[in-house]
């Protein structure tokens, strides 16, 4: 956000005017600090709760990119506890178009991503989810995320560069011809989904 070396350090003393520029998570408060501890505490404390449960069994899951955004952008936390059964209806892991139906109805589409923004991933144009993340910050032609790539338990989470990541999972894309039917007190009417932008608030 600020750059690097002293040029950086300057702009950002002036952005906090003057004061310390370091920026103590835990003080913050509302949505945002609550997420920020969230993933403070991820990094933190549910890296440790990966490493002490190393299966690669999807079954023995404790999370995954999908779960982990919605948790992180909902309610302030990574969710560092097993996932649902594989084979339920509530398993993001096993049912990535659950994360998709999330963000189409707690979420809307933005053009433009702000910290705390949820991604979506996709290497097919949009019809398929692969990966979901947490935008934290724009610099030069790349994004900062948060993340946990993948179901595995040895996968920990992290925050990286998006560009490590897009070859795997593809670009940030909208959700594509998504047929969804809501039900009026009249009538039923049915849509298409085709969101510009593979950022959702």
């Amino acid at each position: 956000m600020f750059g690097g070396g002293k040029k950086g350090q300057e702009a950002m003393d002036k952005f906090f005017g003057g004061e310390s520029s370091s920026i103590n998570v835990s003080e913050l408060s509302g949505k945002l600090g609550k997420m920020l501890n969230g993933m403070e505490e991820g990094l933190s404390k549910g890296n440790i709760t990966l490493a002490n449960n190393p299966s690669e069994k999807p079954e023995d899951a404790i999370n995954n990119c999908h779960n982990c955004t919605i948790n992180l952008t909902s309610d302030g936390k990574v969710d560092s506890k097993p996932l649902a059964k594989i084979n339920s209806p509530q398993s993001y892991v096993a049912n990535p178009y659950l994360f998709d139906n999330t963000l189409i109805t707690n979420y809307r589409n933005v053009a433009t991503p702000r910290l705390g923004d949820a991604i979506r991933y996709s290497n097919d144009g949009g019809n398929t989810t692969t990966h979901g993340s947490v935008f934290l910050l724009s610099k030069q032609n790349d994004i900062q995320i948060f993340t946990k790539n993948g179901y595995s338990n040895s996968s920990p989470y992290s925050i990286m560069m998006q560009s490590q990541i897009v070859q795997t999972y593809g670009q940030p894309t909208g959700i594509q011809n998504r047929e969804v039917t809501t039900q009026t007190s009249t009538s039923m009417q049915t849509k298409t989904v085709n969101d510009k932008t593979g950022f959702y608030k």
